[in-house]
């Protein structure tokens, strides 16, 4: 497996700051691709919930567009939680993923 360490984007909006601190540490995340995305074709986003309803954020715009060759060659992705980051009050929270591609 390859292993891609990265951060989640836009994590600002959509009430995803509350979201984030529902997830911990080695949770299992689920992804869609967000074709029609009107800042980036290749989007990528990342939910808590199997259901994909609670959002979490974005890949970021250059690692997406690079996990597009391999969604297309048909290779499994996962991502998992690897760390928030930010504390409470008046933080920003963040969120580190591990993102695991089967080779």
């Amino acid at each position: 497996m390859k292993e891609i360490f990265s951060k989640l984007v836009g994590v600002t909006f959509h009430n995803r700051q509350d979201n984030l601190q529902l997830v911990n540490a080695g949770f299992n995340l689920f992804w869609k691709c967000e074709e029609d995305n009107p800042f980036d074709k290749n989007a990528i986003i990342v939910y808590a919930d199997p259901e994909m309803k609670i959002e979490l954020g974005h890949i970021k715009k250059e690692l997406a567009a690079e996990l597009q060759g391999y969604i297309g060659a048909k290779r499994e992705i996962k991502i998992i939680a690897e760390q928030l980051t930010g504390t409470l009050p008046k933080q920003t929270f963040g969120l580190n993923v591990k993102i695991l591609i089967e080779e």
